[in-house]
């Protein structure tokens, strides 16, 4: 069924608004999350049905696709610049549904941004400076897979003891990496939804690609050494759908969704002549 109809979901999109970072947090920007986390789950829900995908057309109608990339860059900064100073203070003295939905942001807007992007016309309607600055967060994003994302993938085994011990602020920095895991996956299916998109992309755009940020030496050793595959007891796990599943040996040759993406992109940056 619908979680939020056509009509509903125009009105969302028509209220939503760029916040500054000192409004993160307040009780409009809480109010726009929620509707963020709506439409997202229903445009997920468009796209797997293959019906009418009112959610991402009302983001283009409405101009909102910059606004989505300018709250995903202003969680970033917040999470990167103010979330450490105020981490003591989310983990033990504000409850864990708030702190959680101040994490899980980045990753509603980047998931939102995900399925919107699939389609060249939701790429063009964002403005070249928004797809500049999405570009360059996506080459952090894959300088984070290639990197952290090994140890965030990998935490170490703790016993019940140790998780009975464990303190709110060691909860709390195990969910911000849990978290950002999922945000690296997502950044890397947009990346790969900008190349399938080279056509439509202002030629700006496409010089930050192949030169300032240089994707493909990001994504070349994503082929190599991907976050998404990792051994967990003697046994291969991937990351699909966002958990990790147990992979049986006859299976373990087969490619995940993220491999396929990071394929299709390195395919695209090297074949098409627009990035020649």
């Amino acid at each position: 069924g619908l979680l939020v109809s056509a009509p509903e979901a125009e009105r969302m999109i028509e209220r939503l608004k760029e916040y500054p970072l000192e409004a993160v947090g307040s009780a409009p920007w809480m109010e726009q999350h929620d509707w963020v986390e709506k439409l997202n789950l229903q445009a997920h829900h468009n796209a797997q049905t293959h019906s009418d995908e009112f959610v991402m057309e009302s983001l283009v109608s409405f101009d909102k696709m910059s606004v989505l990339v300018h709250e995903l860059l202003a969680i970033e900064v917040w999470k990167g610049k103010v979330l450490p100073h105020l981490m003591k203070h989310l983990a033990n003295k504000v409850d864990s549904v708030t702190s959680y939905l101040l994490l899980y942001h980045e990753a509603t807007v980047a998931n939102l941004l995900e399925v919107s992007l699939f389609h060249s016309h939701a790429a063009e309607a964002c403005s070249e400076d928004a797809m500049l600055e999405l570009v360059d967060w996506c080459h952090r994003k894959m300088i984070y897979l290639n990197n952290e994302a090994h140890y965030d993938a990998n935490p170490p085994d703790k016993t019940k003891e140790e998780w009975l011990k464990q303190s709110s602020e060691d909860a709390f920095e195990d969910k911000q990496k849990e978290i950002n895991f999922g945000v690296g996956m997502a950044a890397l299916s947009i990346l790969r939804y900008l190349t399938d998109h080279v056509k439509v992309l202002p030629l700006g755009v496409v010089g930050r690609m192949v030169n300032s940020c240089d994707v493909l030496m990001a994504l070349v050793p994503l082929v190599d050494k991907p976050p998404w595959v990792r051994r967990r007891k003697g046994e291969t796990q991937k990351f699909v759908q966002n958990k990790w599943t147990t992979v049986e040996r006859a299976e373990r040759m087969r490619l995940t969704p993220a491999d396929a993406q990071v394929w299709l992109a390195v395919n695209n940056l090297v074949v098409d002549a627009a990035f020649a």
